[in-house]
């Protein structure tokens, strides 16, 4: 028997309402450079929790949260900035807010990859 799963979200982001939901989906999907998923214990050993605090953490019912500094380390260790991609397009492409800044931060963003090649 074959399963059809349909999908109907107008952006992947849009299935998440908080940055907290979206990021665990980030943590939960991470893979390495060489294709495996990243174990949720490892995350946490990188991040300096045990893996019961990452966990609470994570966890849509813990009472301890991920901050901006978590947020922060976790991309400076694992390279994954999705969860400002979130950001972004919740705040700022969907509510049409600040589309000045957003294409400056284009030509800026456009400029330094320029640079860099």
């Amino acid at each position: 028997m074959e399963q059809i799963v349909l999908n109907f979200d107008a952006s992947k982001f849009d299935g998440y309402e908080t940055c907290r939901e979206y990021l665990q989906h980030c943590t939960h999907g991470l893979i390495d450079d060489k294709g495996r998923s990243v174990l949720q214990k490892a995350i946490a050993a990188e991040l300096d929790y045990s893996p019961s605090q990452w966990s609470q953490k994570i966890s849509e019912s813990g009472d301890a949260r991920v901050t901006l500094t978590d947020a922060e380390l976790y991309s400076d260790k694992f390279g994954d900035v999705d969860w400002i991609n979130y950001l972004v397009y919740k705040h700022i492409i969907k509510k049409g807010r600040n589309r000045e800044a957003l294409l400056k931060l284009r030509a800026d963003i456009d400029r330094q990859l320029q640079g860099a090649a």
